[in-house]
């Protein structure tokens, strides 16, 4: 589905796709999906089915960005996380992997306005 609309993900792992579509279809329905196990149980399947996923990543470290639960003024393992995905994505990722990355990466270094 994402390749019909021109969007390129560099994951090799057909269930991460998946995950990830069902993923961000709940949270842009504000919906959990039962048959699923919610956005939650989702996000840990996606996130065990390709653990280095690039898209993954970006997603899930964007909702703990949106969120209170972690921040890289305090946490350093997210901090460092972060970085990492960052290199990730503009060594291995497609162009649309890049542009999300840096926008979590800005947006946790409340560097976007």
């Amino acid at each position: 589905a994402w390749k019909a609309e021109g969007i390129q993900i560099s994951t090799s792992s057909n269930e991460a796709a998946r995950l990830f579509d069902a993923l961000l279809r709940q949270y842009i329905s504000w919906s959990e999906c039962d048959q699923l196990g919610g956005m939650d149980k989702t996000l840990s399947k996606m996130i065990e089915a390709e653990p280095n996923a690039i898209m993954s990543r970006v997603i899930s470290m964007g909702l703990e960005a949106m969120g209170t639960g972690r921040s890289i003024r305090l946490d350093q393992n997210y901090r460092n996380d972060l970085e990492q995905l960052l290199k990730d994505a503009f060594k291995y990722g497609t162009v649309y992997e890049k542009s999300h990355a840096k926008a979590i990466h800005m947006f946790a270094n409340e560097l976007v306005n």
